[in-house]
């Protein structure tokens, strides 16, 4: 029996790579490296090829002709866009090849890193924490929203630095640092105060804040509802507030199960999911 044929299909992206694969090999035959001009023109080949194959839903082709992209933009020196094409390249694999995915974000971090602060880094390290967190990589997640509001500190971009530690806090918790979470949410909550327009903010922070606590110290509903005292001298309006209600609600079953560490205030669990974080989401680390 004759073995079946395929008949293989070359799109624009092939055309493209095979035209980008040509220029670096023709000039390499001619000297031992190819020069500036040509990489540059091999390096666009490639990118453009990178948007035909993404258009076409092709994405493990478009990964790769993105990671080729960067690698010969890292030759031209030219890092930034290097570490902008890994994350593009990461958002390809993230359909095709999740280990590729992972290897061009920490390819892309590193550049990140070595860039320093340039204005665009924090902006891209949260691109990364987001596409981490996406994809259930929390650890990950995790170091790329710490860097990026360490840069927006630097940058003094409030509202964004804000927005990574809040993302700091919620996956802290989800890994069992609730203490630490805990930390997070109180400074938000204390940052809010000061500003009569995010009073609302501050409730729901310090709201998340006493849950963290009282997941931390389960037998210990006392020491949060001092902490709850000191939250409404400093935020009144915490007092009436949704979070504050739930709040009592939990230390009261805390109080009932007091004693019996089997029973440890299922609630209580249930709410740091609920509030914490918006949908329930395994850690796939």
């Amino acid at each position: 029996m004759a073995p079946c044929t395929r008949t293989v299909r070359y799109s624009v992206g092939d055309d493209l790579m095979l035209e980008g694969d040509e220029v670096l090999s023709s000039c390499t035959i001619c000297c031992c490296f190819p020069n500036k001009v040509q990489v540059q023109e091999a390096c666009q080949l490639f990118l453009k090829a990178a948007h035909e194959f993404k258009m076409e839903r092709e994405y493990h082709k478009a990964g790769s002709a993105f990671l080729d992209g960067a690698v010969l933009e890292r030759e031209l020196k030219m890092d930034t866009e290097a570490a902008m094409h890994l994350v593009e390249a990461a958002k390809c694999f993230q359909c095709a090849d999740l280990s590729l995915c992972n290897l061009c974000i920490l390819k892309a971090s590193k550049i990140y890193d070595d860039v320093g602060l340039d204005k665009t880094t924090g902006r891209q390290h949260l691109s990364l924490a987001l596409l981490c967190d996406e994809q259930g990589y929390l650890t990950r997640a995790l170091e790329e929203y710490q860097k990026a509001a360490y840069r927006f500190n630097e940058e003094r971009s409030i509202s964004l630095k804000t927005k990574c530690l809040i993302n700091v806090a919620r996956i802290s918790a989800i890994v069992g640092n609730y203490n630490r979470a805990r930390e997070i949410f109180e400074y938000l909550g204390t940052e809010a105060v000061k500003n009569t327009e995010l009073v609302y903010s501050a409730n729901v922070l310090f709201a998340r804040a006493g849950v963290c606590y009282l997941a931390a110290n389960p037998q210990d509903p006392k020491g949060l509802l001092q902490k709850m005292e000191e939250w409404k001298t400093m935020s009144p309006s915490f007092a009436d507030s949704r979070g504050s209600i739930v709040l009592r609600k939990m230390v009261k079953s805390a109080v009932k199960t007091e004693g019996r560490p089997e029973t440890r205030i299922p609630e209580c669990y249930y709410a740091l999911l609920m509030i914490i974080r918006n949908t329930p989401r395994p850690d796939m680390q």
